[in-house]
């Protein structure tokens, strides 16, 4: 092959590269089109991606200016800044360093969504002093039944002691001895009358004890009812 043959050949491979490598290129321009049409859409995550990839290909100020919108718009403020700052050092003329200097200034953070409390519950209210006042009622309770079964006691012993007498009257009498016969008798009905006395003394306390205990306030009763989601939680305070 003659040395003119052979460079028309390396000239047509190189041609055939040079084409190979454009149709395989990435079209900026469809880039940026469907960059400009998700921002307009609302999709700024997608428009973002969409212009990083096409300042890649392309890096003009004016995609970077784009970049900074998107970052506005998503709420990261300190990201945007830091690309409107990039544009401002490649000097734009007035007009577009007083608009990027307004969305610098203009962008707020995104407030984040605070979930809406549930509802408070709607709990109806307890008697407080039930419970209190049957604790301060237990050691009157006590007491009195505790001096009736005392005084019971007492009365017991009197009563044992009255028939003890009454057997020493009862033997001096066999005896013919009156004089004894009649103190020991006196005695009895002595300790007798003392041991009806103390039996109706403890009678008394005790039945006061009862009464006592059996009027006290009982525990208050509430029925509470607190919303749960779409229905509620009922609940019962107090004895069945």
């Amino acid at each position: 092959m003659s040395a003119r043959g052979l460079a028309s050949a390396v000239a047509v491979a190189l041609i055939g590269v040079a084409a190979g490598a454009r149709a395989q290129a990435p079209d900026a321009d469809a880039i940026e089109a469907a960059a400009v049409a998700d921002f307009q859409a609302g999709r700024y995550r997608e428009a973002l991606r969409s212009f990083e990839r096409l300042y890649r290909l392309r890096p003009e100020p004016t995609t970077l200016f784009a970049m900074g919108r998107c970052y506005e718009q998503l709420g990261d403020c300190a990201r945007s800044r830091e690309i409107f700052e990039d544009y401002l050092a490649s000097r734009p003329d007035d007009a577009a360093r007083r608009a990027a200097e307004e969305r610098i200034a203009a962008c707020r953070p995104l407030d984040p969504v605070d979930p809406v409390p549930p509802p408070a519950p709607v709990v109806a209210p307890v008697a407080p002093a039930a419970r209190p006042t049957t604790r301060r009622r237990t050691p009157l309770v006590v007491t009195l039944a505790g001096v009736g079964l005392g005084v019971g006691a007492v009365a017991g012993v009197l009563e044992f002691l009255g028939r003890s007498h009454l057997d020493e009257a009862r033997a001096a009498g066999e005896d013919g001895d009156r004089t004894t016969r009649d103190a020991e008798y006196d005695r009895a009905q002595r300790f007798h009358w003392g041991a009806q006395v103390g039996a109706v003394v403890a009678t008394g306390l005790v039945a006061a004890a009862g009464v006592v205990w059996w009027t006290r306030p009982r525990e208050g009763r509430a029925v509470v009812i607190a919303p749960q989601g779409e229905g509620a939680v009922v609940s019962w305070s107090g004895r069945f």
